[in-house]
């Protein structure tokens, strides 16, 4: 409170502290003081995202913003979505990332849309290289 104070230990002051506490959400009530902040009250009510990276203390989801990856129903990709609840994809909706095995010709990767475990179709590779 910047308020000048004779003694630090008995220092009294009629402002609300107003610090950010220990969730990083809520703020102190209790009129300004010399030590640390109380923990959160609502800390103890604890809900972590799906990977447990994040905890917030007073929301019923929570999500870290950190890629999924759990594995897509293709068993081959890994769900590019931020952290979320609940399934990455719905059984009749197909992979759509790229198949990234490699041709056996030239290197390259197949790049068509996945197709899960079944062999890669024979295409050109439409990979533009210089010479």
């Amino acid at each position: 409170c910047n308020r000048r104070c004779c003694n630090l230990d008995s220092h009294q002051c009629e402002l609300v502290c107003s610090k950010i506490l220990n969730c990083g959400i809520h703020k102190c009530e209790e009129l300004c003081h010399f030590n640390f902040c109380r923990h959160c009250p609502l800390y103890d009510q604890q809900i972590k995202c799906h990977c447990g990276a994040t905890v917030p203390c007073y929301v019923t989801t929570v999500y870290c913003r950190q890629p999924c990856g759990k594995f897509l129903l293709c068993g081959i990709h890994t769900c590019q979505r931020s952290c979320h609840s609940g399934s990455c994809q719905s059984f009749d909706q197909k992979c759509i990332q790229k198949c990234t095995i490699q041709r056996r010709k030239c290197g390259h990767s197949c790049n068509l849309s996945c197709h899960g475990d079944e062999p890669c179709p024979i295409t050109t590779c439409q990979v533009i290289i210089k010479l």
